[in-house]
């Protein structure tokens, strides 16, 4: 679980256009640092994520997600400097019965707050499930669930008490605005590392601490197996082949062409590379070059149907690429 809050007392969230904007930065994070997303809500000075990090490269992901969101506002709102207070906070969740109850506790975030204190059930429910800056609806059915959420693992947990889906889901949170769950805050208050039982915490407390005395700082802690990167000359190899491009072609700025733009991205995405790294492949000055490019690259992703449809064509690539390595290293 993560949750980020803002470093002032105003909103981290000023207006229907600030979060639509962090919505389309946590999308591009997701896709870029193969997270997976099983849940979000956004409040008024803080939001709370619940994801995966098969790559172990959480601190990767916040730090682009709250960089890019920080810029934005503060070019928007016309202030300088740090947006959110310190470091994210993360918890690690153990098991299905702690990831379920966590998914309902967050979720009920929006009618938790001291205005709805002695709000009736009836206007709570409508509440949650009106409630568009969550994954809530798109959970129960009333939106669209966006593609870079993934349902299916809470939607499979569910069915433990009889009834998957949108309904189970339902059932499930809206029980909670009755019945308060509170060994899930008396495990929230009692740990910052981890969200569990005793011996499941004491276990986070000694391998953060471990991990601290070894490196120097906390490090992400990656319990299941990390999802493979693409060697460098793969990516590059079916980049050059897809552009019909040399080498030399690549490495060679030329206004107005895409190839390095996207060159960029996928290497940062699919090889692991840090943005030196890839400055010095595609002999840029600096690590922000980089960023300036990938940011290109979204953009006209965004902006244009062929550069969509080309980013699309190679994504499909290299995770077949992906696939088959696994497949064979299986």
């Amino acid at each position: 679980m993560l949750g980020s809050w803002k470093s002032e007392r105003n909103q981290l969230f000023r207006d229907d256009k600030d979060r639509e904007r962090f919505l389309g930065g946590l999308q591009r994070s997701v896709q870029d640092f193969e997270v997976r997303l099983y849940l979000f809500c956004l409040m008024s000075n803080h939001f709370h994520l619940l994801v995966e990090t098969p790559r172990g490269n959480l601190s990767k992901f916040m730090q682009s997600l709250n960089t890019g969101y920080t810029v934005y506002y503060n070019r928007r709102h016309r202030r300088h400097g740090h947006l959110l207070d310190g470091r994210y906070k993360s918890e690690l969740v153990a098991g299905d019965e702690y990831l379920l109850k966590l998914s309902r506790y967050i979720h009920l975030n929006p009618v938790s707050t001291s205005s709805w204190k002695n709000g009736a059930i009836e206007d709570k429910v409508q509440y949650l499930r009106s409630y568009c800056w969550s994954s809530y609806p798109m959970y129960i059915g009333k939106r669209k669930a966006v593609d870079y959420l993934d349902r299916s693992p809470l939607y499979n947990l569910i069915k433990v008490f009889g009834k998957g889906g949108p309904r189970g889901f339902r059932e499930y949170v809206e029980f909670g605005l009755v019945n308060d769950d509170v060994e899930l805050r008396e495990f929230l208050d009692q740990s910052s590392k981890g969200i569990g039982d005793l011996d499941f915490r004491i276990m986070i407390e000694g391998l953060k601490n471990r991990a601290k005395r070894n490196h120097g700082k906390i490090e992400d802690v990656a319990f299941r197996r990390q999802s493979q990167t693409l060697p460098q000359e793969k990516v590059i190899s079916v980049i050059l082949e897809y552009y019909e491009l040399e080498m030399d072609q690549l490495k060679r700025q030329k206004r107005g062409t895409p190839y390095r733009p996207v060159a960029a991205k996928m290497l940062f995405r699919y090889c692991g590379m840090t943005q030196r790294e890839i400055a010095d492949f595609l002999v840029l000055k600096t690590g922000a070059a980089v960023s300036a490019q990938i940011s290109k690259a979204n953009e006209m992703e965004r902006t244009s149907r062929k550069i969509k449809k080309d980013m699309k064509e190679l994504q499909n690539r290299f995770i077949n690429l992906k696939h088959n390595r696994e497949s064979t290293e299986s």
